[in-house]
């Protein structure tokens, strides 16, 4: 799925084509500005293989049934339309459970105002934006500076676009997968690779492969990371019943949130909605998916370097 086809349209089709595309952007990045959703992740824990008996580097995906965790092999490679991009954060491993807090999904680095709560209590130890969290979560060392948390990122994709009840899971990506996924939509010039946004595509106006990838580190150690590269664009029919979904996800998320965009020092409903659907460690309940972000990719777009890691 290297190469995009790209549709013939008339101009008004393109005319229509450019304001859904426009829009759609507002729930998966680019610029500022009921539906059960099962969580999919890339497994590389022995842990996680013999509970679930998904072999390692293939994907899981995960929901509950009356109470009960279900698993189900995905393979090695996934293809889909992406409906939101959105993140959260969480402590790193502690194999002694001292540290322990998670932070419910949001969807600006900049405004978002972020609740991280103690994973014991639930208690809410902070509450901010994601610059004030991170300048007050490094850790100096002889290495250079780092957080002491992982970030996540959460991409909602609809993998059959033609189904007439569209499934919507959540793709949970962190670590080497998440750097891939930083390069591949807004580019990495010291690794000479092109943004998705550079090349005039989108999240949500096309097709996208996420296939499983087996590598090294430093210590010989094998493990899997997520590659993404972008297929055929939607149709004009596929991208109105795209947005349309993003919509009536956006709606059922400003619901749970009692309508009100909650941000770092502001609250008014005409800014971006920050979603917050569940905590980052549970599987999101949504009956109808999001976000916001405005549609300028160029002066928008997400630098590798800039990213908060």
């Amino acid at each position: 799925m290297e190469n995009a086809k790209v549709a013939t349209l008339s101009a008004g089709q393109q005319s229509e084509w450019d304001k859904l595309a426009n829009e759609g952007s507002t729930y998966t990045g680019g610029g500022k500005g009921g539906l059960f959703v099962p969580t999919i992740k890339l497994n590389n824990s022995d842990k996680v293989k013999v509970k679930t008996g998904v072999p390692l580097g293939n994907f899981i995906l995960s929901w509950k049934d009356n109470q009960v965790e279900k698993f189900e092999d995905l393979d090695t490679v996934l293809a889909g339309v992406i409906l939101k991009t959105s993140y959260s954060i969480k402590n790193i491993y502690d194999p002694n459970g001292f540290v322990s807090f998670y932070s419910q999904e949001f969807d600006d680095f900049s405004n978002s105002r972020i609740k991280v709560k103690d994973g014991k209590t639930s208690e809410i130890i902070f509450s901010g934006s994601y610059k004030q969290w991170k300048e007050t979560h490094q850790i100096v060392s002889s290495r250079g500076s780092k957080n002491d948390f992982i970030l996540v990122v959460h991409l909602y994709i609809l993998q059959d676009t033609s189904a007439e009840s569209p499934k919507v899971e959540r793709l949970s990506i962190s670590g080497k997968s998440m750097s891939n996924w930083f390069s591949y939509v807004s580019g990495d010039k010291e690794n000479n690779i092109v943004g998705i946004y550079s090349k005039g595509i989108k999240p949500h106006t096309h097709i996208h492969s996420f296939e499983s990838v087996e590598e090294k580190n430093p210590k010989g150690e094998t493990y899997w990371t997520i590659m993404f590269s972008s297929g055929d664009q939607l149709t004009i029919d596929q991208l109105r019943t795209v947005v349309a979904l993003q919509r009536d996800l956006d709606k059922q998320l400003q619901s749970m949130r009692g309508n009100v965009a909650e941000y770092a020092g502001v609250a008014e409903e005409k800014k971006p909605i920050a979603a917050a659907l569940s905590d980052c460690s549970c599987v999101p309940l949504v009956k109808d998916g999001v976000s916001v972000h405005t549609d300028d990719c160029k002066k928008n777009e997400l630098r590798l370097e800039d990213v908060p890691f």
